[in-house]
């Protein structure tokens, strides 16, 4: 006589493989698909549409400091002495001047270290990038940019004066 107990353990095994197998081999008896050559070379791009979603790139960190402002490249070489020392500090000791030609006018300027430079138009001068913008027979006009809060400062005028020696 058969065991009745094999029996019921045979088909719940068979009942278990067909549970599973049986989706998988639906599957294999549908027609594969065929490829163009076109299809091969490129393939079509799959579909994803960001609209709605956040940003992934976006910092997760909130924004509170203030923007830095743009630093031009002039602004990033090295500054000269001339640009390392306070315009008051700064003496003038003389001004080369050609009634004719006075755009070639050029003025000698001292630093507290005693060390001369040669000022045209357009040098920088003084630690508020200062520059150079009009060298007179008796003075020197230089424009200073003041930075400091926002709304205050911008482009101040100074002048150096020539000045006779004075008896110390």
């Amino acid at each position: 006589m058969p065991d009745p107990d094999l029996n019921r353990r045979t088909a719940s095994f068979i009942v278990l493989v067909l549970t599973i197998w049986a989706p998988v081999l639906w599957a294999a008896q549908e027609e594969p698909r065929i490829f163009s050559a076109q299809e091969w070379i490129e393939p079509p791009l799959p579909g994803y549409d960001h609209r709605g979603l956040p940003d992934p790139f976006a910092s997760i960190i909130p924004q509170t400091e203030k923007p830095v402002e743009a630093v031009s490249p002039s602004q990033l070489k090295p500054l000269t002495p001339l640009e390392q020392v306070e315009l008051s500090r700064i003496r003038l000791v003389g001004i080369l001047w050609n009634p004719d030609l006075p755009q070639q006018a050029a003025a000698m300027v001292e630093i507290p270290d005693g060390t001369a430079f040669l000022l045209h138009e357009g040098t920088r001068i003084g630690m508020n990038r200062g520059e150079v913008v009009k060298i007179l027979p008796d003075r020197v006009v230089v424009l200073e940019h003041i930075y400091g809060d926002p709304g205050q400062g911008g482009a101040v005028r100074r002048i150096l004066n020539l000045r006779e020696e004075e008896n110390e």
